[in-house]
């Protein structure tokens, strides 16, 4: 039997019921996009992850703006904070800063947002325990189509263990050339011809 679409009640409710399965429809098809760009988006996150760590390298991104800082899990344990924060303030961050390295990240920052040039810095952090790292941080200004400063964003890595190995190297350097000087028998280092050393 045809529906009677002359009872203006008959009308409308097949109007509603087909327009609440098209909105079901389409709600199920955009909830499947959402879940799967989700699914995406974790797995990125996950190889972001894995390469940073893989590297040994952490990244940032200050907002400029609102003044929060998101950041890395890496870069979150290079500056002693093992609980994973990734998100924080640029204050908080200063604070992690050793005190004699302080300004000199606050004016590499400035400068950077200043002029939009990159900024390549080696500065201290201090540990909540007291310990004190390196860190090797290059960063960079983003600006909107107005040319303003929306956010500086940059990368991290902990040099620490380096620094020691060229102390190290260059104390043991210095305890030769002394040794060497004060020798009383004539000392000659060469290489390939070239004579590098002579007391």
């Amino acid at each position: 039997m045809e529906p009677n679409w002359h009872s203006s009640l008959e009308f409308w409710i097949a109007l509603t019921v087909a327009i609440a399965t098209g909105w079901a429809v389409l709600w199920g098809v955009c909830f499947a996009r959402v879940r799967k760009n989700q699914a995406a988006l974790q797995q990125t996150q996950r190889r972001l992850d894995a390469s940073q760590e893989f590297a040994d390298i952490g990244t940032w991104d200050r907002d400029l703006a609102t003044g929060i800082l998101h950041w890395s899990k890496n870069i979150s344990a290079m500056v002693g904070r093992q609980g994973g924060e990734t998100e924080t303030s640029y204050e908080m961050f200063l604070t992690t800063v050793h005190p004699d390295d302080r300004r000199m990240v606050i004016e590499a920052n400035a400068a950077s947002i200043e002029t939009g040039t990159a900024n390549e810095i080696q500065y201290r952090v201090v540990w909540p325990d007291g310990t004190t790292r390196w860190l090797h941080e290059r960063g960079n200004t983003i600006r909107n189509e107005a040319g303003e400063a929306t956010n500086i964003l940059g990368v991290a890595r902990d040099i620490t263990e380096e620094k020691l190995r060229r102390d190290t190297l260059r104390q043991s350097e210095a305890q030769f050339r002394d040794l060497a000087e004060c020798s009383l028998q004539g000392l000659i280092i060469h290489a390939d011809g070239e004579i590098l050393f002579v007391n």
